[in-house]
């Protein structure tokens, strides 16, 4: 995350606690329904990915809730307050402010849970946008175990693996640019809503 050649933001986390097991790190997430719990990262074009970029998103998870949104590039922007005349109760005169970004996104993975005539399912979901065609891919997930996700574009194909075994596939259909100016929002939906545990 150190690296100036991809980074040249710092990160923002609000009630994460990062913790060491067996040599890697942990971010945990302990927001609640009325405290925000997330990891901003500004936006970053790097983070655009367009229908004609291969890309993938991997992480180890292991959820404690049936949903709440895990990483995505949507929702909300953050813009610099345009000059004003009047009287400011906060210093500097780049002060930002958050505000919706247009409906296209180049990703979004989510938890939500799924109930039919065999029984309740938490899924792990993984869609993108170009305002016109939203692809949505699913499969169902773990509550309480770690797994290794990956959600991946690559060619015409959106396609989940989890630990290491392909779960589902479909064709993007997105054709327009899914690139967008709203930041990276890990554990929560724009810090709106649908925050992770």
């Amino acid at each position: 995350i150190n690296d100036d050649s991809y980074y040249t933001n710092t990160l923002d986390y609000k009630n994460i606690v990062f913790s060491e097991e067996v040599g890697s790190p942990v971010a945990n997430f302990i927001g609640t329904s009325t405290v925000s719990s997330s990891i901003v990262a500004p936006h970053n074009e790097l983070y655009n990915f367009n229908p004609d970029e291969n890309f993938a998103i991997s992480m180890y998870i292991n959820p404690k809730k049936v949903s709440g949104h895990v990483v995505g590039k949507s929702t909300t922007k953050s813009l610099i307050k345009e000059a004003t005349d009047t009287k400011l109760y906060t210093t500097g005169s780049s002060q930002l402010f958050k505000t919706t970004e247009k409906e296209n996104y180049p990703f979004e993975v989510f938890l939500n849970e799924e109930t039919n005539n065999q029984g309740t399912f938490q899924l792990i979901n993984f869609r993108r946008s170009d305002g016109k065609d939203t692809p949505h891919i699913s499969c169902s997930l773990s509550q309480n175990t770690t797994s290794h996700v990956v959600c991946m574009k690559s060619g015409s194909m959106m396609s989940i693996y989890i630990d290491g075994g392909l779960q589902t596939t479909k064709i993007d259909s997105t054709s327009k640019q899914t690139e967008n100016q709203a930041n990276l929002y890990i554990g929560s939906k724009g810090e709106i809503s649908d925050y992770f545990s």
